[in-house]
This record gives structure tokens, sequence and C-alpha cells, in this order.
């Protein structure tokens, strides 16, 4: 994880090519965004062409299986025009399912109030999620897991 964050931080997206699996599900990525890693790399994309100087510190470091938690705290300014130059500082967590050492799903959260505040929105151009659409993700994923783990 760390040498995803790195990559990133430096405004790297292709560090993503190597820690990413080909398919990867990125479930707060708008609909209309493509799919597995291209997408997963839009998503990225889209907040750092918001965000000048995006910085995602990796906070606290959780592993459980295949499972990993990291909790962040994103910093940068501004760089849209509905709040341009207005400091950006809130805290997240993404949750990551690996399979083979790659990373194969990812959710975020993050203080949707004061994202929204600092951002005035609209990170991506085309869509923005709510916080309910995420939830129904997680708990539809983890929902397909329990009944796969009853069998």
């Amino acid at each position: 994880m760390k040498r995803l964050y790195d990559g990133l931080n430096r405004g790297n997206t292709l560090v993503m090519d190597s820690v990413f699996a080909a398919d990867a599900i990125t479930h707060q990525a708008p609909d209309s965004m493509s799919s597995g890693l291209p997408g997963a790399k839009e998503f990225v994309q889209g907040w750092m062409d918001k965000i000048t100087g995006f910085h995602k510190s990796m906070d606290n470091v959780l592993a459980d299986g295949n499972l990993v938690a990291v909790q962040f705290t994103l910093t940068g300014v501004n760089a849209d025009t509905m709040a341009k130059n207005r400091n950006i500082n809130f805290a997240g967590i993404d949750l990551y399912r690996l399979d083979k050492g790659k990373i194969a799903e990812q959710w975020s959260y993050w203080e949707q109030t004061k994202m929204v505040s600092e951002m005035s929105l609209n990170i991506h151009k085309k869509t923005h999620v709510t916080s309910d659409s995420t939830h129904h993700h997680v708990k539809k994923h983890h929902n397909k897991s329990l009944s796969k783990s009853s069998h």
C-alpha cells in the first residue's frame, strides 16, 4: 500500500498498474467511468485534477486476511473553479480486498460533509457518488461473501 500512496502523492497513476488487478472494481467510481484498472485510474486522476498538491497520507493501516484498511488524510488546494484555492483537509478510510497480491476491489469513505464543503463538489464532471450508493455496494458485496462462506 505504501508504494501505491507514495506514487499517487507524486502524481503518478502508473503505479496503479503494478498494484491493481486488471479487472479491479472501484466501488465509488461513477457508472459512466470505464471498468477495471482504466476506471480506477480515471477515478483517481479526477481527484488529482481537482486538487493541487494532492497528498493522501497513510495515518493507520490494518490488515485482516485479504482485506486492508487505510485511514487517510487527504490534503491539497482546490483547483476547481467553484471553490478555487480553498484548502482541502479531510479524513477517510480506503478498504481494499486483495487477490493474488493485487487490489481486486476498493471502497473509499470520507468525511462527506467536510469534503463537499471544501470542494464545493463535483470531483468528477460526469456524476458524483453519494454515501448511500457506496453503502449499497458494500452491503451487496458483504452479502455475497457471506453466502459464499456458508456453503
